[in-house]
């Protein structure tokens, strides 16, 4: 027997108590049925009383609780309660944009999210959008592993030009939660020699040189230099850097695999994020 106190009501609580709440761990408890109210006589004085009661079941077996007036008000603020926490969305998770999840902490506007973990749902679109204010559509997000996968800029037809080589490529916000993942194999086009004293793979093997020979896109960068690198897996990895005068095209496969054909490697810049506070 102990004493329970919220708010205007304060009453003993025993087992009956307990049981409701869910107290009993290691018991299933059920809940059947509305509050009724049982009317009968007093068997010492012959008075009429009538006591709100609900059944139970613990483990299986059916037990009837009765309540005073002041236990009945305090069962049905605890219901209405746990019905409330059962049914609210826990984390505030932004709605669909277009046929795309946006699953928290991930936010399209700030009223859901959070904040500093900002998309763009554009037309139905989701976008990733730079520190240089350059917008990437977001192919594909994996919640369980904090990544979502953006499209790559496109090469500009008949160049070798990157549509964002006006912002030297791609570079995410020094406060920004995101960051450029370790899957991300990268190459570059159009590149200057100096780029040759850099740790890269620019040599015949190069996975540049299929996509220069064989994509679509790569037909303007062909008999260009060209290297890739596997993206660097710190976390302070925010950029993918172009420029006139050193390389002015890129683009970018997520888990490169050598043995696939150049129109099904999976095209990509994966972007994983920190947890929020």
């Amino acid at each position: 027997m102990g004493y329970f106190n919220l708010g205007r009501f304060s009453f003993s609580y025993n087992l009956k108590f307990w049981l409701i709440y869910g107290a009993c761990f290691s018991s299933s408890v059920y809940v059947e049925g509305d509050i009724e109210t049982r009317v009968y006589n007093d068997s010492i004085n012959g008075d009429i009383k009538s006591i709100p009661e609900i059944c139970v079941r613990r483990d299986g077996i059916d037990v009837n609780i009765h309540f005073n007036t002041q236990e009945q008000d305090m069962l049905i603020l605890i219901f209405f309660t746990l019905f409330s926490l059962t049914y609210a969305s826990p984390l505030n998770e932004c709605p669909k944009c277009g046929t795309t999840e946006v699953p928290y902490p991930l936010s399209t506007s700030r009223d859901c999210g959070k904040p500093d973990y900002k998309l763009n749902c554009n037309n139905g679109t989701l976008e990733f959008v730079s520190a240089g204010n350059f917008s990437y559509r977001v192919l594909s997000i994996n919640p369980n592993a904090s990544r979502l996968v953006i499209q790559p800029p496109f090469i500009v037809q008949n160049t070798c030009l990157s549509s964002d080589l006006g912002l030297n490529g791609f570079r995410i916000d020094d406060n920004s939660p995101f960051n450029i993942s370790k899957s991300n194999t990268v190459m570059l086009f159009n590149c200057s020699e100096n780029i040759l004293l850099s740790p890269l793979n620019c040599s015949s093997t190069s996975p540049c040189r299929d996509f220069e020979a064989r994509a679509q896109q790569g037909i303007g960068c062909r008999n260009t230099l060209c290297c890739s690198y596997l993206k660097d897996s710190a976390m302070t990895s925010r950029r993918i850097r172009i420029r006139v005068g050193g390389c002015s095209a890129y683009t970018s496969v997520v888990d490169f695999k050598p043995e696939i054909s150049v129109d099904a490697w999976p095209y990509g810049i994966e972007l994983q994020w920190l947890p929020p506070n």
